[in-house]
């Protein structure tokens, strides 16, 4: 048995123990296992921020989620998930950026294991669904109603996603980990520890779990439920996401589904010390994306023979200009769903109802005031298009004047602003810099024009890039209905495990890019969100001691359950 097997069987055993104290005469689990499944699913009271309405549920649905319930709550079956999910970590995933295409990098064999894994542990969702293989590893499940549902309905299907892939841990970085990453230690406090426990097995595995269990609990849907799961969400996405949604959109057409919901934040702790609400947060649009390549060229020569400015001395006013010439502005326009938030959070600002209020009046002032205010809160960065100057390269030898100087710039547009605009700030700051050095120069469309000085700067975009997207329409009954299930499955429960009153369901927006990018043709209804805690380090994702803790992802399997049965209904 391998050092991993080994130290799972000890973990397992350890839980075990925490299961076995269970007290004999009371039948109750201990607190941190006992409090999810002691909960029962109750009206939100009133507040002063729009609070979602808990869908209304068929007498048939809601005797289905009691047995689902039932089950899940169940010491052996949560000590047989639990060992599960640890089992979903030992399976390494990790993808790089010099992974090659599918047929011709054996690297990729892995992910025939991770879906073996799902078979072996899933049997009724494999049983019971359809799988289609997206480009070898991409995994698409169907669950259509069958023929002899006299409820089936001919409304559009929801597709649920997660990614199977998770981002590497390096060699460098495994005596910082507290743990084996790919073990799913638990430790004292109930978090457990591993790459991918956050980002995104976890929700991958929630789903999968969800619809089992409601398959055991003899649920079959009216409507379609998809569930998609890429392999290269770290990477772009385009072998995985990218092919499943041509092959979705083939079989359901252009705005075919009803909604889709993938990774994106999630329970987020008050803001400030003795706050009583934590905020369930549901990313309703994304910012845009954009990298830009700066390429300069410049005569060489020796080092003694130096003019004023060499080309890194060119290049490095440049990226000056870029960061201190009219930088972004802070804005909360009304394009961003962060103005919801700030509805229902002030953030201890006084003046930011009232400015709330004039930006939904359509005071355009108040949208830059609000952003300005919010420049030191952990929520700045939704509010800012961000620029990171990441890469730069130059020189070649300590005495000879650089030829050729590269820097690369990773941009995150934010609602307000788009691409156009980010880029024509670029072209307006550097122009007046590559004339002052006599450089010919080209901006985003192609190569540069007669260079025959040999002084060359040519700006363009590398790869594909993204508008902001618009947010999911917050007047639908969609919109109710995934809120109101975030509501329903989630408040109490958080509210007790967090020692706050109640729990606030608020639309956000998501800095990152999710595999979500790849899917825009089939709904304008997109949410992303984790039905899991998550702290100011993001879980540590992609860094060391990813994190969750354990007891939250019987949480996710209720969230996950609750909003197929509800969408059922819709």
């Amino acid at each position: 048995m391998s050092a991993i097997g080994i130290k799972t069987v000890i973990i397992l055993a350890s839980f075990l123990a925490a299961l076995a104290k269970i007290n004999s005469s009371t039948g109750k689990l201990p607190t941190k296992l006992s409090s999810f499944h002691e909960l029962e699913v109750t009206a939100p009271e009133g507040s002063g921020c729009w609070a979602p309405i808990p869908p209304n549920i068929s007498n048939f649905n809601s005797s289905i989620y009691q047995k689902f319930k039932a089950i899940l709550s169940e010491s052996r079956y949560q000590t047989a998930s639990i060992k599960r999910f640890q089992e979903a970590i030992h399976v390494d995933t990790q993808v790089n950026d010099d992974y090659g295409d599918i047929e011709n990098d054996n690297r990729w064999e892995k992910f025939h294991r991770f879906s073996a894994f799902l078979e072996l542990n899933f049997p009724l969702v494999h049983k019971s669904l359809t799988l289609e293989r997206i480009n070898t590893h991409g995994l698409l499940y169907s669950w259509i109603p069958e023929p002899t549902n006299s409820g089936a309905t001919l409304a559009k299907p929801i597709l649920l996603m997660a990614h199977q892939d998770t981002v590497p841990v390096t060699e460098e970085s495994l005596g910082d980990w507290k743990s084996d990453p790919f073990e799913g230690h638990i430790d004292e406090n109930g978090i457990m520890y591993g790459r991918g426990v956050h980002d995104d097995k976890n929700s991958l595995i929630s789903i999968v779990e969800a619809v089992e269990l409601l398959l055991r609990s003899d649920f079959r849907p009216n409507r379609t439920v998809i569930l998609a799961f890429g392999f290269d969400e770290e990477i772009s996405g385009r072998r995985g996401a990218l092919e499943i949604s041509k092959f979705v959109e083939e079989s359901y057409g252009k705005d075919g589904l009803e909604f889709i919901l993938d990774e994106g934040p999630g329970i987020v702790n008050p803001i400030a010390p003795g706050d009583k609400i934590a905020y369930a947060t549901v990313a309703t649009a994304e910012k845009g994306y954009l990298d830009v390549l700066i390429e300069a060229k410049f005569p060489g020569g020796h080092s003694s023979l130096a003019g004023k400015h060499s080309l890194i001395g060119i290049v490095g006013e440049m990226l000056s200009s870029l960061e201190n010439i009219d930088p972004f502005q802070p804005r909360i326009s009304q394009k961003n769903p962060v103005l919801g938030y700030l509805a229902c959070n002030s953030f201890g600002i006084p003046e930011v109802p009232r400015l709330v209020q004039q930006i939904q009046g359509g005071n355009l002032e108040a949208e830059y005031a609000l952003g300005s205010l919010l420049e030191n809160t952990s929520i700045a960065l939704l509010s800012r298009t961000s620029q990171a100057i990441d890469i730069i390269s130059g020189g070649q030898k300590i005495n000879a004047l650089p030829e050729q100087v590269s820097a690369g710039i990773n941009y995150r547009i934010a609602p307000g602003l788009n691409l156009a605009d980010v880029k024509q700030r670029i072209e307006t700051i550097l122009a007046p810099i590559a004339a002052k050095h006599d450089m010919c120069c080209s901006f985003f469309d192609g190569q540069v024009d007669d260079c025959s000085s040999g002084k060359c700067l040519r700006i363009s975009q590398i790869g594909k890039a993204l508008e902001p997207v618009d947010m999911a329409p917050h007047n639908s009954k969609v919109f109710s209905i995934v809120f109101g299930t975030v509501k329903s499955s989630l408040a109490q429960y958080y509210s007790k495990e967090m020692g706050v009153e109640k729990l606030e369901v608020v639309p956000t927006l998501m800095a990152g890019n999710t595999d979500t990018r790849h899917y825009w043709n089939l709904t304008a209804n997109i949410f992303r969100f984790r039905p899991t805690r998550i702290d100011a380090g993001n879980n540590g994702g992609h860094t060391i001691n990813e994190h969750i803790y354990a007891i939250d992802h019987f949480a996710s399997v209720d969230f996950y359950a609750s909003l197929i049965l509800n969408a059922n209904d819709l």
